[in-house]
Formats: structure tokens, C-alpha cells, sequence
């Protein structure tokens, strides 16, 4: 169990249309793709890790910051004081961004927010103490929630994407292979929510 801080991550993909994409994320197919600009994942406060799936290159990594992390350390004669736990924090976040080989074909992004444990008589919880946006513009926390997938219990936050970035925060939306909705549809929705001048894409993906 986390005694400091507590991630929560949001993860995205570059390949908008990618069959096992839709297949484990979409409802085996039937579900939809938002294509968000970078603007837009820019103005939370969280940070973003383009995962690295080369073994040779997460060793690599690993290896030049656990030495410069000792580096730094030698010279404050190994206190291990609040700077050195700091750069532990930021290497299990860098962490985060190591993925299976396996998995490359997602071509995945992760939106990375901490939440902190807080202690109240002996009683931890998780609370949002918000952020920054840019490094200079601070928001406010969001309330935390729970809520379980499959077996799990997952602790989350709602973070709002600004309506007026720019450009819009939605560019795309891509439609699943077995999506049975017409396509007006997903003009009502958008209209509702008030975004326009993006695209709808149809997924080129087959089953077969």
C-alpha cells in the first residue's frame, strides 16, 4: 500500500484504429474512439509518459537515473533526506512508463496524477490536493471515488478538460468496427455538449 502518494493514470494511444485496441477497450468493437489534441491533455494537471516498450532502452533509462540518483545523494553524504525521496517518487512515476514488448503495438500515452495519503487518527485515505497546469497555474483537487473492475477496487478522479483551449479538445471520433449507431447520433451528442469542427472516422478494422 502507497505511503506517500497514490497514482492514477489515464492512458491514450496514437493509432486511432488498431483491432485488439478495439477489441479489450471498446466493447469488443462496439464502442467509440475520442481523439483528443495534445493541447487538451496539456491543460490537466497531470503528467504525460510516452510508454517505452524496448527492454534495452528501459534498462538504459533505469540504469542513468539510479546512478544520478546516488550521484546526487553522495554529495549530501546519504541523508536520504526530503530531496532524496523526492527523486525515488520521480523514478517509480518514470516507471509507470515501462511496458511488456508485448503490448507496442497500442502505442500508448500515460496521463500520470498523484493523489496523497493522508492519515486521520491512525485512518488513511486518499485526497486530491489538485496541481498545476504548465508548471504556474494551480487547480483545485477533485473529489476522490471508488469504483471496482472486475475483481479490483479502483480509486479515481474526474479531471475537467477545459471547454475554451485551443484548439477544440476534440478532434476526432472514430467509430468501432461493430458500432451499430448512425452516425447522426453522435451529431446530437457532440452538438449537446457543444463541440464542433472535428471529424468522424469509420474504423477500417475487420474481423476477418
Amino acid at each position: 500500500m502507497p505511503l506517500i502518494a497514490h497514482p492514477v493514470i489515464c492512458s491514450f494511444s496514437k493509432d486511432p484504429d488498431v483491432l485488439s485496441q478495439w477489441r479489450a477497450y471498446a466493447n469488443d468493437g462496439t464502442g467509440v474512439a475520442i481523439g483528443f489534441t495534445g493541447n487538451a491533455l496539456k491543460s490537466l494537471p497531470a503528467m504525460l509518459l510516452e510508454v517505452e516498450y524496448n527492454r534495452e532502452k528501459q534498462l538504459s533509462g533505469m540504469m542513468q537515473t539510479l546512478i544520478a540518483i546516488y550521484l546526487a545523494e553522495a554529495e549530501r553524504n546519504h541523508s536520504r533526506g526530503e530531496d532524496f525521496v523526492q527523486m525515488c517518487g520521480q523514478l517509480a512515476l518514470f516507471k509507470i512508463a515501462y511496458k511488456n514488448p508485448a503490448f507496442a503495438e497500442e502505442k500508448e500515452v500515460r496521463s500520470v496524477h498523484l493523489l496523497t495519503v493522508k492519515k486521520d487518527n491512525d485512518m488513511p485515505r486518499l485526497e486530491d490536493d489538485g496541481g498545476l497546469v504548465d508548471g504556474k497555474t494551480e487547480v483545485p483537487g477533485q473529489p476522490v471515488k471508488y469504483r471496482t473492475y472486475r475483481d479490483g477496487l479502483i480509486a479515481y478522479i474526474d479531471l475537467p478538460i477545459p471547454l475554451d483551449v485551443t484548439p477544440q479538445p476534440v478532434r476526432e471520433l472514430w467509430v468501432g468496427p461493430k458500432n451499430p449507431n448512425w452516425v447522426g447520433n453522435f451529431l446530437y451528442m457532440m452538438s449537446t455538449y457543444g463541440f464542433k469542427d472535428y471529424e468522424i472516422h469509420q474504423s477500417a478494422a475487420t474481423y476477418r
